[in-house]
């Protein structure tokens, strides 16, 4: 059934944004589930910058419209959804700073499907 399900996606991708775009999605969804933290994939991922020295992931994950509302993120976060560098984030006060970003980025995910890095601010 997942074999099905990639064809299906491929073909979908394939009428909506051509064929060009599949080897790039290929390899940023190879990269997203093998665990990979600095793969070349990671550079097809939706990037946002931190905003002064710190920010609440609350207010980074409504930025990427990964929620719709703060509270919406905080019922996320309370049930376990969301991620900062593939680690649970269990507190809704956590901030980005600008210390976290000293390898260049951070990754973001909400649930299995969202992912996103923080960037320092150009």
């Amino acid at each position: 059934i997942n074999s099905a399900k990639k064809v299906l996606a491929d073909e979908c991708t394939r009428m909506l944004h051509g064929e060009e775009v599949l080897p790039s999605i290929h390899e940023t969804v190879a990269s997203l589930f093998s665990k990979k933290q600095n793969g070349g994939a990671m550079d097809d991922l939706p990037r946002v910058e931190l905003e002064g020295d710190a920010e609440g992931v609350i207010e980074l994950f409504v930025r990427l419209n990964f929620a719709k509302s703060k509270s919406e993120c905080r019922k996320l976060i309370q049930g376990g959804g969301a991620r900062l560098n593939d680690e649970k984030i269990t507190d809704i006060a956590a901030t980005v700073t600008a210390k976290d970003l000293a390898d260049g980025q951070v990754k973001l995910s909400m649930g299995k499907k969202k992912h996103a890095l923080v960037v320092p601010k150009a």
